[in-house]
């Protein structure tokens, strides 16, 4: 008798689990984070190569290349792309890929134009050590902007595989490119035309998967288009800020360590953040794409989303605490081991940023349920936090002559908090109007 009710239990607990890794999408999160998985090995096998072929001041003036397209991204598309996955219509999700590649090549053209003002009229000195080759961040600008919106027209349509398949031939493309300019010519460019070399990688692919003709991308008139862009107008008047203001928090450290400091620097914290950036990448990335569909199905049945946000939350936090805590120890020596002994500063950069990259990990994913939940005024408000926490922590370590690693520190604790505000607001969003459901 107590075997059977063992065993019933046991059963029921099998199937506790089975609904909680349904809820969380667990399948479509392995495919995705299988390819990234994947994919960040080669750039693992890669990055010892690199530092070693490339200077810390070439990673830097690289990063601040980098650096301009990360600050306009959120805007390539006004954050359309987002409403192309959770849009209810189809045709919309086809206006809506249309429109967002209009706007990136029109984004980019005008973040061009203001970047040749900047350099050569205003004569402005902020990137000087990259010289012309800045503008390498314009072709750069643009595949990012049609990478995304492919992305979201693939993730709509759950080909899961061919965004895993994609991101492991781009890695690959671009590890291989940069070792071999690193090998003709050391110099920083070489980094910045093999990422451009492994944007183009796979678009052909995430292309063909999205099922219509090139005509019919071109069928839409300029008034259906601006139909759907009023339909949806909530992304560029309150999302779009929003993530401009929380990219822009990260893109302009490179560019204030070139100010405070000196371009080596800007180097050691590139590779740090590159470092810390894979676990983002790797994980992070993959599982938001797949709470952004769980949950806005579980809103349009229930009228709220707290088990999906629940559970994502519980699951992303359980791999980042245990990964992190052991990241912490094992940094400084596994940068002297695998970078090369020059390179040790980078990893006491990422012990001073570990817990703010905790935090990061969960956060990042959770804050898309303040889009599902219509908050995206709320969200811009608490974003814009960012920005004047990192000019508290810039003005701070100008006047009182800080070293990088107390900027680094006041930047974290300062980001961190508010990280936790946006989770508990995406939390409090996440319940239906009548509680949890009735």
């Amino acid at each position: 008798m107590n075997k059977l009710i063992k065993k019933t239990e046991s059963k029921k607990m099998l199937k506790k689990l089975r609904e909680f890794l349904k809820s969380c999408g667990i399948k479509a999160m392995l495919t995705l984070t299988a390819g990234v998985f994947i994919a960040q090995i080669i750039s693992y096998v890669a990055q010892p190569l690199l530092t070693r072929l490339y200077s810390p001041e070439s990673f830097g003036i690289n990063a601040l290349i980098v650096s301009v397209v990360s600050m306009f991204t959120p805007v390539l598309t006004l954050q359309y792309d987002q409403f192309i996955v959770i849009s209810d219509s189809d045709d919309d999700g086809k206006k809506l890929t249309t429109l967002s590649l209009y706007l990136s090549f029109i984004v980019t053209l005008a973040v061009c134009i203001g970047l040749f003002i900047y350099n050569n009229i205003l004569k402005r000195n902020t990137f000087f050590v990259a010289g012309n080759w800045i503008y390498l961040s314009i072709p750069l600008m643009l595949l990012t902007g049609v990478i995304n919106v492919l992305t979201a027209y693939n993730n709509r349509l759950g080909c899961y595989n061919i965004i895993a398949q994609v991101n492991i031939f781009r890695t690959l493309s671009q590890s291989v490119f940069k070792v071999l300019f690193g090998m003709w010519d050391k110099s920083f460019i070489g980094l910045t035309i093999g990422t451009i070399i492994g944007c183009v990688t796979g678009l052909g692919k995430q292309t063909k998967c999205l099922g219509w003709k090139l005509s019919e991308f071109f069928s839409y008139s300029i008034g259906e288009l601006w139909t759907v862009a009023k339909t949806y107008k909530e992304q560029p008047l309150f999302s779009t800020p929003g993530f401009f203001v929380s990219n822009l928090s990260y893109s302009i450290l490179p560019v204030m360590l070139s100010s405070l400091y000196n371009t080596e620097e800007v180097g050691y914290f590139s590779l740090s953040m590159t470092m810390l950036g894979i676990p983002l990448s790797l994980i992070s990335d993959s599982v938001g794409k797949v709470f952004l569909k769980k949950a806005s199905q579980e809103k349009a049945d229930n009228g709220g989303f707290y088990v999906s946000y629940r559970n994502t939350s519980v699951l992303l936090l359980a791999i980042a605490l245990p990964a992190f805590t052991l990241l912490y120890f094992i940094a400084e020596p596994a940068f002297f081991f695998v970078f090369g002994a020059s390179w040790i500063r980078s990893g006491t950069f990422v012990k001073i940023l570990i817990p703010l990259y905790i935090v990061r990990f969960v956060v990042s994913v959770m804050v898309q349920g303040l889009i599902i939940s219509g908050k995206q005024l709320m969200k811009l408000i608490i974003q814009m936090f960012f920005i004047v926490e990192a000019v508290v922590a810039f003005s701070l370590s100008k006047s009182f002559n800080l070293s990088i690693e107390l900027f680094l520190s006041i930047t974290g604790t300062l980001y961190a908090c508010n990280y936790i505000v946006i989770w508990i607001a995406g939390y409090h969003a996440s319940r239906s109007e009548k509680g949890i459901y009735d």
